[in-house]
């Protein structure tokens, strides 16, 4: 059963009330009960993400011996022949990532998934349920349900509202829903916001900062509206502002250690968030959490490390936040490029010194795979490509990382993100005549062009082959004079195949 709808509508919120009404009944009959949230890999529709990371997590639950082994094919089958043979209860929440957004929208683009899906399709004695942002084209089998989520209509919108607190008639608050869209996520947020600056009153539901019709018409857009009045409320330079911005460097939750590297030592923006002491983090975190900000309850799954805020006073140990509220946190902390890149330098250091000089398992690759990516949107791409993703990550022609341990669908999403991350860099340094960072993003392309397998990406391309990239960088090192880059150039030189 797949429960599909635009972000914000509810899927998650939907899922999870049913889940704890199950829970209450003792699972009725499933023998055994797994769930797996994708929106860990983020929520850009750019972003090639893949199911290895699931694929991986699922077989270890299940009592897989050696969940290391194989293609994501195979990991997939195998685990389809774990879950038929018991009545399984499997979710797969916002599976988004993993599909096409271009013609033909929705197709899945990870063999793995699909394979999965399809097998249990076929014959499966549980239940398989997924929610994600778009339907599965052409998989409207017997057995297979696909169910549109829609947006609350204006009674039941209002209901939500007055559940939540919010003051007024039935008409008023009909007449907020309506206005913004019967959106979940919205009217959620509308209404937390009512209750802390209006005393709940509805009919202030007007005083919500307004879009341009563009941005509403982009998912979560009125959602959007309620954010960027929070914003004005805390102010844009408040310490409730910058924690948001600093979640929004992740995509997914997130330690207390982690959040660390950003603020230690302090970072130009994040000033106010640094100096708080135990008493302001404290009434902080619960003034964001009222506000439904941030996700308040712990992840009992997690522990929390030794540095954690558990251990400081502070409540929560992990720190998570809506894929919605974590992207638009993004994007407003992206028009301050200085410190976008240097917090994602300061994770990229961070993750590539977590892990050992070469890993051998799975999970021990994680950390770099990570690197690469805080690595590419540092700006650092040839030094993610070469030091992190060439040589610890394949072991150069060894190619471990695929060839050992099957991970094809996580080089390609590092790939990915540093291709797509180059385009851009190129693109900006063409049109203001950075020449500098011209070479750079030829460079970088050079570096991440000698894969193989590159061509599989869902990224944006480039017309150009390694050869030529290196061929321009060294034609603007030419006239230029940045020989600086000559020592770069010679050494991938040596190693991408002409």
């Amino acid at each position: 059963m797949l429960f599909h709808a635009a972000g914000g509508t509810g899927k998650t919120a939907l899922l999870k009330a049913w889940l704890k009404q199950l829970q209450a009944e003792h699972w009725k009959d499933f023998e055994t009960v797994y769930g797996w949230s994708f929106y860990s890999q983020g929520t850009d529709e750019t972003r090639q993400a893949s199911s290895e990371m699931f694929l991986h997590d699922a077989l270890v639950f299940f009592g897989d011996a050696e969940p290391d082994v194989g293609t994501a094919q195979d990991k997939a089958a195998r685990l389809v022949a774990l879950v038929q043979a018991q009545k399984s209860l499997l979710v797969l929440d916002g599976m988004e990532p993993l599909q096409h957004n271009a013609p033909p929208q929705g197709k899945l683009r990870d063999a793995g998934l699909e394979r999965l899906l399809n097998d249990l399709a076929l014959n499966n004695p549980g239940l398989l349920v997924v929610t994600s942002r778009l339907a599965i084209p052409s998989f409207d089998w017997q057995g297979v349900t696909q169910v549109a989520v829609e947006a609350f209509e204006p009674a039941d919108g209002a209901a939500l509202l007055q559940a939540l607190g919010v003051q007024g008639t039935t008409q008023e608050r009909q007449a907020a829903s309506h206005a913004f869209g019967g959106h979940g996520l919205a009217l959620v947020l509308l209404a937390t916001w009512l209750k802390a600056l209006h005393d709940g009153d509805v009919r202030c539901h007007q005083a919500v900062a307004l879009l341009d019709a563009a941005d509403v018409e982009y998912f979560g857009g009125h959602a959007q509206r309620v954010m960027r009045s929070y914003e004005q409320f805390f102010g844009e330079e408040s310490a409730d502002i910058a924690f948001l911005q600093v979640l929004s460097l992740f995509d997914r939750p997130v330690y207390w250690e982690e959040i660390k590297v950003v603020l230690e030592p302090p970072l130009v923006g994040f000033e106010k968030l640094a100096a708080l002491d135990k008493t302001h983090w404290t009434v902080m975190l619960q003034r964001l959490t009222e506000a439904r900000l941030l996700n308040s309850r712990p992840d009992a799954d997690l522990e929390a490390p030794a540095t954690s805020p558990a251990q400081t006073g502070i409540a929560l140990k992990v720190f998570d936040t809506h894929p919605l509220i974590r992207e638009h946190f993004a994007a407003r902390l992206q028009t301050k490029p200085d410190v976008w890149r240097e917090a994602q330098r300061r994770l990229y250091e961070y993750y590539k010194n977590q892990a050992e000089e070469f890993p051998d398992s799975f999970e021990t690759l994680q950390p770099l795979y990570a690197a690469v990516g805080h690595g590419c949107r540092a700006g650092l791409h040839q030094e993610a490509l070469l030091d992190v993703y060439w040589k610890r990550i394949l072991r150069g022609n060894e190619h471990f990382s695929w060839k050992k341990l099957g991970l094809f669908g996580s080089d390609l999403s590092a790939m990915a993100a540093a291709q797509r991350d180059l385009q851009e860099a190129l693109q900006i340094a063409q049109r203001g005549e950075m020449r500098l960072f011209e070479v750079d993003a030829h460079l970088g392309f050079a570096a991440l062009l000698q894969h193989p397998d590159v061509k599989n990406l869902d990224s944006v391309p480039t017309n150009l082959t390694a050869k030529a990239h290196l061929d321009q960088a060294e034609a603007l090192i030419d006239a230029t004079g940045y020989a600086s880059r000559r020592g770069k150039l010679a050494a991938l030189r040596g190693f991408v195949v002409r």
